[in-house]
């Protein structure tokens, strides 16, 4: 199948959506899929702020980058690009995908709606963001703001033919403010060949100095994670 997956988020950010992309590009590409991605524009900055040298990652022979001009925005990895929805239609009409996947609600989510809808093929949409969190980043009106950019995330995957996100939580919060859509809860893949359980768990807690409970975090220390929350839960 010829897929072209569309996101705000990518490579050389660091986050948690990046990597849900990458690895599920090279899988398909490795299971004899092509695809097609289409992200906003890195600066140098962008590269150095994550210690990476400049160039695209390497995904495999049947993955191919596609950048789209864009504009920095703030956020807390200080590598946010938001992607202006056009300059991908020739691209992406070459390519000829047999499904549009848009993975972001933004500007490379509008030019996923009119890929899809030029091209005539299915539109399937992932929702990664527990995006009423970001609200937290707003200077003003936090709860306003995460209504309205909660809604507009329903309003957006409405259009989409199925829709997944990455827990019920967050397929929960979408109905609550307005989400119809055929859905599902599809887990963020995980790169077993460097995750994978290894031999005995009690023996692997003595060797760390752990105890009995133990709670793994592995992600970003961004406000919206409320790590502090699990500190205190922990004590």
């Amino acid at each position: 199948m010829r897929i072209a997956m569309f996101t705000d988020n990518f490579y050389p950010e660091l986050g948690g959506i990046q990597d849900s992309i990458m690895a599920s590009a090279q899988a398909l590409g490795a299971a004899g899929d092509e695809v097609l991605i289409v992200a906003p524009s890195a600066s140098a900055r962008d590269y150095a702020r994550g210690g990476l040298a400049a160039g695209e990652p390497a995904l495999g022979p049947r993955v191919a980058v596609r950048r789209l001009a864009a504009m920095a925005v703030a956020s807390s990895t200080g590598q946010s690009r938001l992607a202006l929805p056009w300059g991908a239609a020739a691209t992406v009409a070459r390519f000829r995908p047999q499904l549009v996947h848009t993975h972001t609600f933004l500007g490379a989510g509008l030019a996923a709606l009119a890929a899809a809808r030029r091209l005539g093929v299915p539109l399937l949409g992932t929702n990664h963001w527990a995006v009423a969190g970001f609200s937290l980043y707003a200077p003003v009106a936090r709860q306003a703001a995460g209504r309205w950019a909660s809604r507009a995330v329903a309003a957006y995957y409405n259009r989409c033919a199925w829709s997944s996100a990455p827990s019920q939580h967050t397929l929960e919060a979408m109905r609550a403010h307005g989400f119809r859509g055929a859905a599902g809860v599809v887990s963020n893949p995980i790169a077993t060949g460097c995750f994978h359980p290894d031999g005995d768990r009690a023996a692997r807690k003595r060797e760390f100095g752990l105890g009995a409970a133990v709670i793994v975090h592995a992600g970003r220390l961004g406000r919206e994670k409320q790590i502090d929350v699990l500190i205190r839960a922990v004590a």
